[in-house]
């Protein structure tokens, strides 16, 4: 600080100040952390959803990762987050885009039925329940009789039959009385 022998370049010499300032890093995440996986499942009963691809190492400024809404096994729409702890004092905050993703229902054929059988004293069933996905309600029956089968979805959550509803649905059926062939048994 030799005022004495040396000068500005327009010839003064009083202390000059700067205003100057470092502004916080951006952390780029491009590339370093990425979501994989499908999109779009159907419902199978087994656990589905998207993975969070992340560096070995976190990059500078990065001190934890928290990673929500990746796995689902039930038909719906899922948002799978991640959310950074990071240096906010040195760095601006870490965004990475959520990642939307869904199970839809499994598409179940609509039950047909058999309308009518004739009686011959064994079991008839109109409509034949699926273990597991729908049920039927009087779809067996033995005695002449009219009926109602009614087929019902077991999980409407996760299941839809195959023109997009879930209202169970009705039939009906008969079973009619017998002819009793008395030809060549009885005769004049």
């Amino acid at each position: 600080n030799d005022k004495s022998n040396t000068v500005w370049s327009d010839g003064t010499t009083a202390d000059r100040s700067y205003a100057w300032s470092i502004t916080k890093a951006t952390i780029d995440l491009d590339g370093i952390y990425y979501w994989t996986g499908e999109t779009l499942y159907t419902y199978d009963g087994q656990e589905h959803g998207v993975t969070l691809v992340q560096p070995e190492e976190m990059p500078a400024g990065i001190t934890a990762v928290t990673v929500t809404g990746t796995t689902g096994t039930a038909a719906g729409d899922y948002v799978a987050k991640v959310t950074f702890a990071y240096d906010s004092a040195n760095y601006e905050a870490p965004v990475l885009a959520d990642c939307p993703w869904s199970i839809e229902k499994a598409t179940v054929a609509i039950p047909t039925a058999t309308v009518t059988f004739v009686y011959d004293g064994s079991e008839k069933t109109a409509v034949a329940a699926v273990e597991g996905v729908y049920g039927v309600v009087d779809g067996t029956k033995t005695a002449v009789g009219t009926y109602t089968a009614v087929a019902g979805l077991l999980d409407k959550s996760n299941y839809v039959w195959s023109d997009g509803t879930t209202a169970d649905r009705s039939y009906a059926w008969s079973i009619t009385k017998a002819t009793i062939d008395i030809d060549g048994i009885y005769y004049w």
